[in-house]
């Protein structure tokens, strides 16, 4: 049994992190499909941002009562939760030697462990109708780890092989887990990225480097309206485990599904660092 969403009664999205970027494109086309829309997120003045008709509730990821609250106070309202995007999350950038304790176990909280708080708060409602979608939204840096932004690629590399084995764990019920993997893209996510300078006197021109290359490819990527296309699809066509938007971006995975990893990481350390 599979999900189908391609009916004309309203279905019931619920979206994370939907109050800017990817987010924010993504509850414009779900509304603009005649959606009921929900944005979840953290700062409610952001709100405003949202199309006519979406409704917003302030909740963090990384808190499991919260989510829990948030998603039951939607089904109750909705009468159902089609589909989920967990698409919060943010980024840090550094040596792995010199990073926080407390930075690094943030961005595990919100990156990785935020969406399982969603899935698991979300799963009983949508076993409860026999179909559901969750779509996680990654990065192609779950594939090729990038130096100097290590967590966010360990996070989102966590993200897909838990979407891999939920999508095993929960077809039977006609439930589909996937993921978006986009690249680079062009949303406020750049400067809202935690920079630390601890570890310059050792780590500082490679570091440099690094975050300058990645933020300008951030800067000139793609558009956020794009991606969401992207994250539609996921939620609505026929089930795929991998959605990559964009050419320049799905030949990079190709690449990493036919190169010798040892060849990937040195292309990859030479476009971020020079070695």
């Amino acid at each position: 049994m599979t999900a189908d969403f391609n009916g004309n009664s309203a279905k019931t999205v619920v979206i994370t992190g939907g109050t800017s970027g990817i987010g924010l494109a993504t509850a414009r086309i779900f509304k603009e499909k005649n959606w009921k829309v929900y944005c979840i997120g953290r700062d409610a003045l952001k709100a405003k941002l949202l199309p006519p008709g979406v409704e917003f509730i302030a909740a963090d990821v990384a808190k499991y009562d919260r989510i829990e609250e948030a998603l039951k106070s939607i089904y109750e309202k909705a009468g159902s939760i089609d589909v989920l995007i967990s698409n919060a999350g943010f980024g840090i950038s550094g040596p792995i030697e010199f990073t926080e304790i407390d930075g690094a176990r943030s961005i595990v909280e919100t990156n990785f462990m935020g969406g399982f708080y969603c899935a698991k708060a979300v799963l009983p409602y949508m076993r409860e109708k026999k179909s559901g979608r969750i779509v996680f939204t990654s990065s192609l840096a779950a594939i090729m780890p990038i130096p100097f932004q290590s967590f966010y690629s360990a996070t989102k590399a966590a993200v897909n092989l838990m979407a891999g084995a939920l999508d095993n764990e929960v077809k039977a019920f006609g439930i589909r887990a996937s993921v978006v993997m986009p690249g680079d893209v062009r949303t406020g996510f750049t400067g809202a990225r935690e920079k630390s300078s601890a570890g310059a006197e050792i780590y500082g021109k490679m570091a440099k480097k690094a975050v300058e290359v990645m933020e300008h490819d951030e800067e000139t990527g793609m558009n956020p309206d794009e991606i969401a296309k992207s994250i539609y699809k996921a939620a609505t066509a026929a089930h795929r485990p991998w959605h990559v938007p964009g050419m320049k971006y799905k030949f990079f995975a190709f690449l990493y599904r036919v190169f010798p990893i040892k060849l990937i990481y040195k292309i990859i350390g030479m476009t971020y660092i020079g070695k």
